[in-house]
């Protein structure tokens, strides 16, 4: 399922230097759609992609599932935008596979 975060509170103090760091200079987003899987915990699963993809802790955010329609949406956009937060390389034959996916084809 794909789930819209919002209003993502980064953790943005460099344990090394203690010192904090600026999100838009690090290419933190305030709000992001993923995709995790229907039986996972979304929150566990959210905070660990994020900071997986990011490299930063997040100390909050928000989030909604996303009704199949926007997930279709979404995976068009991310094909047809080139959208890079996610693979640059997304083909036709990947949105065809992830809608199928979606509707349960």
């Amino acid at each position: 399922m794909i789930i819209h975060v919002f209003d993502i509170e980064w953790d943005l103090v460099d344990e090394e230097t203690g010192r904090e760091v600026d999100a838009k200079e690090e290419g933190l987003p305030e709000e992001v759609d993923l995709e995790i899987d229907d039986d996972e915990d979304v929150n566990t699963a959210v905070a660990n992609q994020l900071s997986d993809d990011y490299g930063f802790c997040v100390k909050s955010f928000n989030t909604e599932v996303m009704l199949v329609e926007d997930q279709i949406k979404a995976v068009l956009r991310k094909y047809f935008e080139g959208n890079k937060e996610y693979d640059p390389n997304f083909s036709a034959q990947d949105a065809i596979d992830e809608i199928s996916a979606i509707v349960g084809m």
